[in-house]
């Protein structure tokens, strides 16, 4: 093949639509060329080479302990996560997920350091390929009765038995879930190291994200469609100035000032913020 017969935008053209082991040779052949424009198309594919290598690389090291499982004869694996345990006021959301063997989505990392964009267009795409997905909500009300150790393990619990088929093993970020009937594995740091659970957490977090937007609306002066229940400056400074709403965690500090012996006089928590009155 020739190239020097081949213009910049038909040498693009011709590199655009062959498979990669002929592109490889059409690259190394026109490295050669000495016209700018050749030149750096040539590095561009290059870079996006090297781009594409290592996403390769990190759904290889993503993908590894469903891999192991695998080969170990297991069929349907899930991955669990939750989202919302730290925040103040909102529900504990947990994901499920058990994503189809060999799959080649790109990107699928802990939830936290996605931009909200890229979250939503990840959640949108692991759902149009799963197996099986499912989210599981434990109410604010839930959290404070039974304690936040056992609202995370209960929402982890009901997402992962939800999903149909049935895991015959699940995956699950730092915990175990006793009762639960199917073999399990904590996972450290899950959705850095499990394609499943990282799915999950995406999953959970777009849910709440959203769920908080809507409360946001019923309960505009905390702020929740930015800070989504989590304890930022302007959320404890907007609790201190009108006291918290019924979304709020009651025993999480400092939302539990407000209740018992020591809640300020004449506070009526009950009803919206608009409903309560401070002396």
């Amino acid at each position: 093949m020739d190239l020097a017969h081949y213009s910049i935008s038909e040498l693009k053209q011709l590199l655009d639509s062959s498979d990669e082991t002929k592109k490889m040779e059409i690259l190394r052949m026109a490295s050669g060329d000495n016209r700018i424009g050749i030149r750096e198309l040539v590095e561009k594919h290059h870079n996006k080479r090297k781009i594409y290598e290592k996403k390769i690389e990190h759904l290889k090291m993503m993908t590894r302990h469903e891999r192991s499982l695998t080969e170990k004869g297991y069929n349907f694996i899930a991955g669990a996560d939750e989202v919302g345990r730290g925040c103040l006021a909102g529900p504990i959301v947990a994901g499920a997920v058990i994503m189809p063997k060999g799959n080649t989505v790109f990107d699928i990392k802990d939830s936290k350091i996605l931009s909200a964009k890229k979250r939503e267009f990840l959640a949108a795409k692991i759902k149009e390929i799963a197996i099986s997905y499912m989210v599981s909500v434990v109410d604010r009300s839930v959290i404070d009765e039974s304690g936040i150790q056992s609202a995370n393990i209960g929402a982890l619990k009901a997402a992962s038995l939800g999903l149909q088929p049935l895991p015959d093993f699940i995956l699950i970020d730092g915990f175990v879930i006793k009762g639960i009937g199917i073999p399990h594995a904590k996972v450290i740091k899950g959705d850095l190291n499990s394609q499943s659970i990282a799915a999950a957490s995406i999953i959970a977090k777009v849910y709440r994200d959203e769920m908080m937007r809507n409360m946001d609306e019923k309960y505009p002066i905390y702020g929740f469609k930015k800070n989504k229940g989590y304890g930022t400056a302007d959320h404890i400074k907007a609790i201190e100035t009108h006291g918290p709403c019924e979304q709020h965690r009651r025993t999480f500090s400092p939302v539990s000032d407000y209740y018992g012996e020591g809640a300020p006089l004449g506070y009526k928590p009950e009803g919206s913020p608009d409903e309560r009155e401070r002396i």
